[in-house]
């Protein structure tokens, strides 16, 4: 069976995978920009007290694009379609 859409894409993704790669995404890029300007206030006038906000949010934005593409994998496996050859080991 094909379940291609043929339109923009090539490969058909399900709906609940392009709303939570979409919705995860943007909860990244959100964490990276706030990340980005603790940096610059830091840079700007430093202080001990901004410096340990920039690197806190800077883990945070480091581990918000790990646990992305974690969740973003963890979709892929769960909308798969059982005719695909990933669904199974079998090749």
């Amino acid at each position: 069976m094909d379940h291609r859409f043929k339109g923009w894409t090539t490969d058909w993704v399900h709906p609940t995978v392009k709303r939570g790669t979409i919705y995860w995404t943007m909860q990244a890029i959100g964490i990276t920009c706030f990340a980005l300007l603790f940096i610059f206030v830091a840079v700007q006038n430093p202080t001990a007290e901004r410096l340990w906000w920039a690197a806190a949010f800077m883990i945070a934005a480091g581990l918000s694009w790990f646990f992305t593409n974690k969740q973003i994998k963890k979709l892929q496996h769960e909308y798969r379609y059982e005719e695909d050859d990933s669904a199974t080991d079998q090749s």
